[in-house]
């Protein structure tokens, strides 16, 4: 059986269709906050920590084996440059987290890219020119570092 228009609440007038707010009643609801409240969790029982714990020491360790050997990554260039454009939250013409121009400014690479130089694949050099594009947008919607765009 094929629906009209006005079973989806329009009603066509003469000049152009009028679209009716359907409103609903829900129903209130079954629990109570108190109830709700009042409801425990089994995960605090002794054998849920303790899974817990051996899940996070898991986690570091293979976040050291992931990391340079010491349980640290490289700081990204790319990632780097996109925090740098988020505004403060009071003043929107600053930079809310200003210590990432500084990291931009001080790891140009000689070449005036930014990002690692250790191989030159095409994969290197495709991330290299996008962190070296996101660094520059970073920079310049700052106003910062001419000296180091134009190089």
């Amino acid at each position: 059986m094929a629906q009209s228009r006005s079973d989806f609440g329009i009603d066509e007038g003469p000049t152009s269709p009028t679209f009716t707010r359907r409103n609903r009643n829900h129903h209130p609801n079954l629990w109570s906050d108190e109830l709700i409240q009042s409801l425990t969790s089994p995960y605090g029982v002794s054998s849920y920590l303790e899974r817990r714990e051996t899940l996070v020491k898991e986690i570091g360790d293979m976040l050291k084996r992931v990391g340079d050997g010491e349980g640290e990554f490289r700081p990204s260039p790319y990632d780097t440059a996109w925090v740098a454009r988020i505004p403060a939250i009071d003043d929107s013409s600053a930079p809310h987290f200003p210590q990432t121009l500084g990291w931009i400014l001080e790891n140009q690479e000689g070449d005036g890219s930014w990002g690692s130089d250790d191989s030159y694949s095409e994969f290197s050099l495709a991330d290299q020119l996008l962190n070296t594009l996101a660094c520059i947008l970073a920079l310049v919607s700052w106003e910062r570092g001419q000296h180091n765009v134009n190089k």
